[in-house]
This record gives structure tokens, C-alpha cells and sequence, in this order.
């Protein structure tokens, strides 16, 4: 097991938990934190901004410090298009001694597949077939822009408003994207079940380097969205103690 990989997941946790101890807490000046009506994946604290109180938000707390630096996702891509989360703005915020610094994102915020499908089990495979198309959309704008998004989940898709309709779209790409052969950033450890079995062997501590980004990445964490998406609670983490090299 890569233990570096186990602390540093570890110490997120801890981080994101204090924060959301946290009572109005103010972060980049205006946008302030506030309990979240439904369930939002760890990482995720719910936002506003007062001069839009109206305007759902979502703070994404980025796991690797240092990601955000050169700004080259945002750079490149200069507009999420159709079928990414929408940024506001991003920085490195220092939360005290006791949290430590984070890199964060706000975003625009919907609701997650995972508690769509938690809620509305019964749903038809015509609504599951149009998020894969929106899924699959927002990954080949990615992919066109040279970029992989490296932690494809259910719990990084949410069903957004657009003129009226619930569209799904892709957030997290801030925190895991990389460019196209560069090293990817280890997996989320709240998420391993969706990563290949390429990153799986770097985060059990078989090989020594992460592997290279690259299209196919994304392909297999699709592959396992869309198998908990229609057989949900078929498809669970494992201990990651019990797995071998095989």
C-alpha cells in the first residue's frame, strides 16, 4: 500500500470535516460556507455568495496543494462549454494552523448523481442514457483540450438547471486534470473503485511512479460510472488491504 497516498487522504479528510464544523465561515472574501439541504460528497462544502444569494455553489477542496499554480486548465480551456461545472473563481486559501492551506474551487452546483439515484431508484434507462451522453460530452471537450480528467465519479456529476432543464455535468476537473503523457495525480481515496487497475498498482505500492495521463484513463472510470449507474449498490469499494498484484 502507498502509505503517502493513505496519509494524504487521511489528512484531506480531516481538513474538509473541520471545515464544515465551521459556522459561517467566509473564504475569498464573498463567498460564505452553509449546510447543504442534501448529502454532498466529502471534499464538497456548500457556498453562497450574498450579492447572489440565490445562485447555488458548491467549494471544491482540492486534495493536491500546488495544482492549481500554473492555472493551465483554466488557461486553456477559458470556458467549461456545455457539460462542465461552471467555475466562479479559484486560489489557495491559508485556513489557520489548524486546518492548514487548500486549494480551492467554487463551482456551480446541482445535485449529485449519487443522491439522485439514492432518492429515485426506479428511474427509467432513457433518463440514464441521456446523462451517459452528457457524461461522455463533456469528456471528449476535455480530451480535445489535451486534457484527462483523472477522477470520473458519480459523485463528481450532478444534474445542474439550464433554461429549465436538469443537465448533468462534470465537476472536479480542477483538482485531477492533467495534461495529456504528463505523471496523473494519485487517484482520490474516496473514490479508488473507479480507477484503473494502471493507477491501482502505483496506489498498492507495485510500481513507483503513477502513470502517464492518457484518454484510456477516463474511459475505464467512465465504464464504472455508468455500471453503478444502472446497477446501483452492485458495485462497491473493496479493503484494499485483501488486493494482490493481480
Amino acid at each position: 500500500m502507498n502509505q503517502e497516498w493513505v496519509k494524504s487522504g487521511q489528512r484531506h479528510n480531516e481538513q474538509v470535516e473541520k471545515l464544515r464544523q465551521a459556522q459561517d465561515l467566509v473564504v475569498l472574501k464573498e463567498y460564505r460556507f452553509q449546510e447543504s439541504e442534501t448529502p454532498l460528497p466529502l471534499g464538497k462544502i456548500a457556498a453562497f455568495r450574498p450579492a447572489q444569494p440565490h445562485k447555488a455553489l458548491v467549494v471544491e477542496m482540492q486534495p493536491q496543494l500546488g495544482r492549481l499554480a500554473s492555472l493551465d486548465i483554466f488557461e486553456t480551456l477559458q470556458s467549461p462549454g456545455d457539460h462542465l461545472a461552471d467555475w466562479a473563481t479559484f486560489d489557495c486559501v491559508d485556513f489557520g494552523s489548524d486546518i492548514g492551506s487548500l486549494d480551492i474551487v467554487v463551482v456551480e452546483r446541482g445535485i449529485e448523481l449519487t443522491t439522485v439515484l439514492a432518492k429515485h431508484g426506479s428511474l427509467s434507462n432513457l433518463n440514464k442514457l441521456s446523462w451517459v451522453e452528457h457524461i461522455l460530452k463533456a469528456v471528449t471537450f476535455l480530451h480535445s483540450h489535451g486534457f484527462v480528467h483523472g477522477n470520473i465519479c458519480l459523485e463528481n456529476i450532478s444534474l445542474v438547471s439550464t433554461v429549465g432543464v436538469a443537465q448533468p455535468k462534470l465537476s472536479g476537473y480542477a483538482a485531477y486534470a492533467t495534461k495529456w503523457n504528463q505523471d496523473l495525480a494519485p487517484h482520490c481515496i474516496d473514490t479508488a473503485v473507479y480507477c484503473p487497475p494502471e493507477m491501482a498498482s502505483y496506489l498498492l505500492g507495485y510500481r513507483e511512479k503513477p502513470p502517464k495521463a492518457a484518454p484510456s484513463y477516463d474511459v475505464w472510470s467512465v465504464a464504472i460510472a455508468i455500471l453503478k449507474m444502472f446497477s446501483p449498490g452492485h458495485l462497491k469499494i473493496w479493503d484494499h488491504s485483501t488486493l494482490s498484484r493481480k
